[in-house]
């Protein structure tokens, strides 16, 4: 099956980050530290972020949603 045409392939975008996300405690950025933080270093992170999609943590996530999303439905 061409993977242009394969429905198993198509990507979903799953997060996205702001400055505020920096701001959590885990995190530790000060408000000002956050607001220093340029477009281009966000894009940056948010593109490293998503390429970590396939980390235990995220797939537990998945699999948590998905079963709360679907439901009944399976």
């Amino acid at each position: 099956m061409n993977e242009e045409h394969n429905p198993m392939t198509k990507p979903f975008s799953v997060a996205s980050i702001t400055r505020e996300d920096l701001m959590h405690p885990s995190i530790g950025f000060t408000m000002n530290e956050a607001r220093m933080v340029s477009d281009e270093q966000m894009v940056e992170m948010a593109r490293r972020l998503g390429r970590n999609a396939s980390n235990q943590i995220v797939k537990n996530s998945i699999k948590l949603v998905a079963d709360a999303v679907m439901g009944s439905k399976k």
